[in-house]
């Protein structure tokens, strides 16, 4: 990493500001060298089993069905209120 400078004008309240940006960058790397680097952080993820994931598959399917019940009831308990209210005048 090196240290670099940057500079950017914004356009704040009807005139120009400069904003200097100074901080540590990484170098590029060639694409080869990238590649290695994505497979040996790859390598260091620990990946849910089977029953993790379809614990959290089934988990996540209860909670849609509940949130669509819920949503379904607010719809139709506004949508009553607004009903009453527009038939009174």
């Amino acid at each position: 990493m090196r240290e670099t400078r940057a500079a950017i004008w914004l356009w704040v309240r009807d005139h120009w500001h400069r904003v200097e940006i100074k901080g540590k960058f990484m170098a590029r790397t060639n694409p080869f060298t990238f590649l290695q680097q994505v497979r040996s952080e790859v390598a260091k993820v620990v990946w849910p089993t089977r029953n993790e994931t379809l614990v959290s598959t089934i988990m996540v399917l209860i909670m849609v069905a509940l949130a669509s019940v819920f949503f379904l009831a607010a719809d139709q308990i506004v949508a009553w209120f607004v009903g009453l209210l527009l038939s009174i005048g």
